[in-house]
């Protein structure tokens, strides 16, 4: 299933989903991130990054607190991040995280960045730092909260993730799996997709198709329902089905590698990685199928898109973790 892979890269920190930041937040600060959050469930995505960047001017201006200057840096980050802007992204959340590890209070917060920067490491091959960073996450996470909770089994299956590319299946289909139990013990049915995308891919490497063919179901539907059959985790979900059944099913695989560029495409723009990586699948489909020309220009297209980048990132779907919250 390679090249088709869903991956939580990033979540946006809020009050709601982590509790309050110590102190008071600057209120025009405060507003111009629920402005950005506002425009991100709305799949403006660019002119969410600009509203993030006028947040970090705004923070950096009124002289903010530490955290609300963390927060927007964080928000920034994300963004930067989930548009392959990664060098940008990095020294976004760098800065955040020199701002919190010198905070009281803060330890929530630390979790959720430092899951974002072993994310953005993944992102860049780097997978002994993103274990490094996810270790630390996870230590930071079992201080804070008395039982696994949705924030630790996040980690968890970055983590996986992880283990999966490196060739560690076993410890990635052990962990995916405590993610699993934690997510639907908490009711996080869409979350739980994720655990359930990499125990797909886990049962697909070890050669067991039927099976990762019903993981994979089973998190699409769940993907289904949120965040919704027009955003690109669900997408990325159809695509890798696809994947799936090429060879056993290949019309219903044709109709799902369609409908996935469809949502890509409309989500992203045509010259996304993420789109070109599922172009690639798909043409490599078509030729499989007796497609050779069709196959030949789609793939064309798709790596003209990826030469276009830089190699060194990794062609992985995303996940913007905030819709996924229940």
């Amino acid at each position: 299933m390679n090249g088709a892979r869903v991956l939580p890269l990033f979540v946006l920190i809020t009050g709601e989903c982590l509790g309050a930041a110590s102190g008071a937040a600057d209120p025009t600060v405060e507003e111009c991130r629920s402005r950005t959050a506002v425009l991100l469930r709305e799949g403006r995505i660019e002119a969410a990054t600009e509203a993030a960047s006028s947040c970090v001017v705004e923070a950096r201006r009124s002289g903010a607190t530490g955290t609300d200057l963390a927060l927007a840096l964080n928000d920034l980050g994300t963004l930067y991040h989930d548009a392959d802007r990664l060098a940008e992204a990095d020294r976004a959340y760098a800065e955040a995280i020199r701002i919190w590890k010198g905070q009281d209070g803060s330890g929530s917060y630390l979790l959720a960045l430092l899951r974002n920067m072993a994310g953005l490491r993944f992102a860049q091959g780097r997978y002994t730092e993103a274990e490094r960073l996810y270790r630390e996450a996870e230590r930071s996470g079992m201080a804070l909260f008395a039982k696994a909770t949705p924030e630790i089994a996040d980690v968890w299956n970055g983590l996986a993730e992880v283990y999966f590319s490196s060739g560690r299946l076993q410890q990635a289909r052990e962990l995916s799996r405590r993610a699993l139990i934690a997510f639907q013990a908490d009711g996080q049915q869409a979350r739980a997709g994720v655990s359930l995308f990499i125990l797909s891919k886990v049962a697909w490497q070890q050669g067991a198709r039927r099976e990762a063919e019903l993981l994979m179901r089973a998190a699409v539907a769940a993907w289904e329902i949120s965040p919704g059959k027009e955003h690109q985790t669900y997408a990325s979900g159809l695509a890798s089905l696809a994947v799936c059944l090429s060879s056993r099913h290949p019309e219903e695989a044709d109709g799902l590698f369609r409908q996935a560029l469809s949502i890509l495409e409309a989500r992203l723009g045509e010259k996304h990685r993420y789109v070109a990586s599922v172009m690639l699948q798909y043409g490599r489909h078509l030729e499989a199928h007796g497609h050779k020309n069709d196959g030949k220009n789609l793939k064309r297209r798709a790596e003209l898109v990826l030469s276009s980048l830089n190699p060194q990132y990794q062609p992985d779907q995303t996940i913007d973790m905030m819709t996924l919250r229940q």
